[in-house]
């Protein structure tokens, strides 16, 4: 595979995070933050906080109104607990575009002005306005055409978040589109057809990868995990609060609401099957439009995957072996998979 990047360090999929400490997923409804810390035997700590956003506003316009600025001084308190300044941010998909395109191969310098002028037309804006990165497949045919990736986004709206971090002393020097982010999360080994999906409350991406390089995404439909406590609210005619409080308990000890637990195990079964039915359309797709057999790891990220029962429910939905980003803390109900990515962003993978 080949990897090009812009010349502006921030969006650089291939960038090391080796001295970064303090990984941020900005999210749409939340920042959640993830320090790594390693004690003088070199055993390795984690230290995390999370930040609602309450906001109405289209992501971008609370951002370009300083909406960022205030949340992060409201909890000036909560982020004085990090002793890093240093951050990594994955971006939500409101601020990113994804672009793929046939394109000649030629050296890296024409290469990113091809493909400037390309997300310029892309995105109707001019190229000085935009930061993006961009990575190859390994699949050029006899013309000299490959396909060729980007990410890109608006640069005046990324200045805007660097500023407001900086406002509360953060220092944010990459960040990732969460394309990228879950690339990055894979690990040893690369090789081969790996699939990574994020399984947040309000959202599901899918990232299919070659060799450790994506080639596909894909934003789930009707399988995010929200969806489990609306419908247990709507049977139970219980509060978001007390619905959450009792899946919470439930993670620490199932037996403890036995009246509850065949009927949220029903609903935790539903769930997994129209999120098992969207992989499964989504790895037909790709098989289609790459040319694969077989799916070599399959890797799983993100809050839902630490719901009480599901991961036992997944392991039954799907024929392939699943690994997960993290270890399932029992004692912590489903929070503590809410730090998957934040947790990514202070290496570059999980493990």
């Amino acid at each position: 595979m080949i990897v090009l990047s812009d010349v502006m360090p921030l969006l650089n999929f291939r960038k090391s995070l080796a001295t970064t400490r303090l990984g941020v997923d900005f999210q749409p409804t939340q920042l959640v933050l993830a320090e790594r810390s390693t004690s003088d035997r070199g055993s390795t700590a984690m230290a995390g906080q999370v930040i609602p956003i309450r906001n109405d506003q289209p992501l971008d316009s609370w951002i370009e109104s300083g909406g960022l600025k205030q949340l992060l001084q409201q909890n000036h308190r909560q982020l004085s607990q990090f002793a890093q300044d240093c951050i990594s941010c994955v971006l939500p998909h409101e601020l990113t575009r994804l672009y793929s395109a046939r394109l000649p191969l030629t050296n890296e310098s024409e290469m990113r002005a091809l493909i400037g002028e390309e997300l310029s037309d892309f995105m109707s804006a001019p190229v000085e306005e935009l930061t993006f990165d961009y990575w190859c497949e390994d699949d050029t045919d006899d013309e000299g055409l490959a396909t060729v990736h980007a990410v890109v986004a608006s640069r005046s709206l990324i200045s805007q978040v660097l500023r407001q971090f900086r406002s509360v002393g953060l220092r944010c020097t990459t960040m990732d589109s969460r394309t990228t982010c879950l690339s990055r999360m894979i690990g040893e080994p690369v090789q081969g057809v790996s699939a990574v999906i994020e399984w947040a409350s309000e959202d599901v991406t899918m990232v299919m990868l070659r060799d450790g390089i994506p080639f596909y995404t894909r934003r789930l439909r009707d399988c995010h995990w929200r969806l489990l406590p609306d419908e247990l609210i709507d049977q139970w005619k219980i509060s978001r609060k007390d619905c959450e409080a009792i899946i919470r308990r439930l993670g620490r000890n199932p037996e403890a609401s036995r009246s509850l637990l065949g009927n949220y195990r029903e609903c935790v079964e539903a769930l997994v099957i129209r999120f098992a039915e969207e992989v499964q359309r989504t790895l037909n797709f790709a098989r289609q439009k790459s040319r694969f057999a077989t799916l070599d790891r399959l890797l799983i990220a993100g809050s839902g995957s630490g719901l009480p029962l599901m991961r036992e429910e997944l392991q039954l939905a799907f024929h392939e072996s699943i690994e997960y980003a993290s270890e399932f803390d029992s004692h912590a109900g489903f929070s503590s998979s809410e730090f998957d990515l934040a947790v990514a962003m202070t290496s570059g993978r999980i493990r």
